[in-house]
């Protein structure tokens, strides 16, 4: 077990834990992620939007990190720390990752209602977003126009990268 001077040894066992709950579980995560990306591949009007998907699963080491994170957080805000191996998959919401490109900004309005059909269709539930990352003003007015909201990006990052965030299978 890796010691982290930050947090406390039964604080680092409790990241043990949940890294082990995650292991336990990355078969079942990889395979919601290949069935998303399925259901996103196979869909022929976003298809014709985008430039290409990229996926992946969180790191454990990163997922780690974080958790260590979130624990030092909670103490500094003097509150429970709630994540627990029960409620994991549900409480950390970016154990899989997905991105899609695409070329143009003025797309994501379609992209955005191509994506509601498919995750209707698929009978996932949108727990929060769409949001896109963005330096740019005009951009910035673009997607509000469109019901997406905005977080500013501190880099030149292109107004067209766009953050979607994550799905639950209901359930």
């Amino acid at each position: 077990m890796r010691r982290d001077p930050i947090i406390s040894a039964a604080e680092a066992r409790i990241v043990e834990r949940l890294l082990a709950v995650y292991h336990d579980h990355r078969v079942q995560i990889s395979l919601f992620k290949d069935q998303l990306l399925v259901a996103l591949a196979s869909a022929p009007k976003l298809r014709l939007l985008i430039h290409s998907i990229r996926s992946r699963l969180k790191d454990p080491e990163h997922l780690g990190a974080k958790l260590r994170r979130t624990i030092r957080r909670s103490r500094e805000e003097k509150r429970p720390f709630d994540v627990r191996p029960d409620n994991l998959l549900a409480k950390v919401n970016d154990l899989v990752g997905v991105r899609i490109l695409h070329l143009y900004t003025r797309q994501i309005r379609e992209i955005d209602l191509a994506l509601r059909e498919i995750f209707a269709e698929s009978l996932y539930e949108l727990l929060e977003g769409p949001f896109a990352r963005t330096w740019d003003d005009e951009s910035r007015l673009f997607l509000e126009e469109c019901n997406i909201a905005t977080r500013d990006s501190p880099t030149s990052i292109p107004a067209s990268t766009t953050s979607l965030d994550p799905l639950r299978v209901p359930g």
